[in-house]
């Protein structure tokens, strides 16, 4: 590791994620777009880029005036139509640069002035703003002071005052601001629940929409889990009987059936509908319907598999276990399903679903109440989830499931109003972790996947994998 004293530059694409609701095609051309402006304009002003995470970058600059500079060229060109709705932020400090990535305080605070932008805008620390003073080409107005998140000082602003460029309006700005520091906003508690759960419902959409695609070469029977009964009527078990549920999905993905994700099955609870209604809604010829039961550690399970055209059960049986043996009850399920529906099962998932995984109750407990808080999906559930899953880690980090699931979790963070340069760092660490834990996780599909669309922007590879 080294120490340097730079300018760091911060950029995000607000709205990238909507856009790639909207249209992916659309989505990838911005992304072209984008770097085909970026790289070359951060290469001519004597930056370097160190990374691109999500729908951002990160890159440094020797010169404060030339990232200034640099700056409002590509403000100037993302601003040409069709327009890029990229928000700058850039602060000066030293930093630590270590094997691929660069770290320290003004590396933290030059991402939460980026977090305080508008589409259109370049802002600048008071720092920056001193270095630059005497550039009468790069004019500054002032936004304000602001106490960031984790930062003793209050901070001031400023915006790069040059036409056709914008600046955040100081009566509802938003960004990563102590709560005392706040300012009103106009989006209410609600809204604010609604959006983040729309950016997490799209997140998990499409993390599931790719894991799906790993498996669609199933020909026949097409499966919808309906959400399982909790038989002992106690809402404080709801999070280990909708755990359960999702165990079994994932398990019947990854032998290769044909099957409805989790996400999709959730409004079906307490619908009313019939078996055959749900199944000609989602075009799915079998239902599973199930109910859980816990006694302490031991845990009663019945599957049951309906004909979604005929209205009738075809088959039925009831399995029990303790907590220490539920990955093995998950498999039995999922072999019973797949003879049930006569699915033949390729050898290498009959040698996976042989395989004998004991649990730590303790442990296992954790990380579904983990993935409780990750599917309710809001920045508060989302970080509570983390340290569910950091909780579990400690007891049993032998546990492969809780490294995909913390990947998942930040990644949803940096998507979702959370910093995205501390989300995705968070990643990389719980993605080197995965893979120095267990090296069999490069093969995994799923995985690779998600990084190739949410840190890499490498669409054709997630597509392949």
């Amino acid at each position: 590791m080294s120490r340097r004293l730079c300018a760091i530059m911060f950029t995000d694409i607000q709205g990238y994620t909507r856009l790639m609701q909207e249209s992916e095609k659309s989505a990838v051309a911005v992304r072209h777009k984008h770097r085909s402006i970026f790289d070359p304009l951060t290469k001519q002003f004597g930056g370097e880029i160190i990374q691109y995470y999500g729908d951002g970058t990160l890159s440094i600059f020797d010169s404060t005036v030339k990232a200034v500079e640099c700056a409002q060229a590509l403000q100037t060109e993302f601003l040409k139509e069709p327009a890029i709705p990229v928000r700058i932020g850039i602060h000066t400090g030293d930093i630590i640069i270590t094997e691929d990535d660069i770290i320290g305080d003004s590396v933290n605070l030059a991402s939460r002035i980026e977090s305080l932008g508008v589409p259109g805008s370049v802002l600048v620390s008071g720092k920056v703003a001193d270095e630059i003073r005497s550039q009468e080409h790069l004019p500054l107005q002032k936004i304000g002071s602001f106490h960031f998140k984790n930062d003793s000082l209050k901070r001031q602003v400023f915006a790069l005052d040059l036409p056709g460029f914008s600046k955040p309006d100081i009566g509802v700005i938003q960004g990563k601001l102590e709560d005392s520091e706040k300012k009103k906003t106009l989006l209410s508690p609600f809204w604010k629940t609604l959006i983040y759960g729309g950016i997490a419902g799209l997140v998990i959409f499409l993390l599931w929409n790719v894991y799906q695609a790993s498996f669609s070469a199933t020909v026949g029977k097409q499966l919808a889990v309906l959400p399982f009964t909790n038989l002992a009527n106690d809402p404080a078990q709801s999070y280990l009987v909708d755990g359960i549920h999702e165990a079994i999905i994932s398990e019947l993905l990854q032998a290769g059936i044909d099957v409805k994700p989790k996400t999709t099955m959730t409004s079906y609870r307490n619908t009313g509908k019939s078996p055959g209604k749900i199944a000609q809604e989602l075009n799915v010829n079998v239902l599973v319907e199930g109910s859980v039961l816990r006694q302490d550690d031991a845990i009663q399970i019945t599957i049951s598999l309906l004909d979604g055209l005929g209205d009738k059960y075809l088959w039925s049986d009831t399995y029990d276990s303790e907590m220490t043996d539920l990955m093995v009850l998950y498999r039995d399920v999922t072999r019973s399903i797949a003879g049930e529906i006569q699915v033949a099962l390729a050898p290498q998932v009959e040698a996976r679903l042989s395989t004998v995984t004991k649990l730590n109750p303790e442990a296992y407990d954790l990380y579904l109440r983990g993935r409780e808080q990750f599917n309710l999906g809001t920045a508060e559930n989302l970080q509570r989830a983390v340290t569910y899953y950091e909780e579990s880690m400690a007891i049993d980090p032998e546990f492969d499931p809780i490294y995909t699931a913390l990947i998942e979790t930040y990644l949803l963070m940096g998507f979702g109003g959370i910093d995205p340069y501390e989300a995705h760092t968070n990643f990389r660490i719980s993605m080197e972790k995965a893979m120095s834990h267990n090296p069999d996780l490069k093969a995994d599909h799923h995985l690779q996947a998600m990084i190739k669309i949410f840190s890499d922007w490498d669409w054709t590879g997630a597509e392949k994998d």
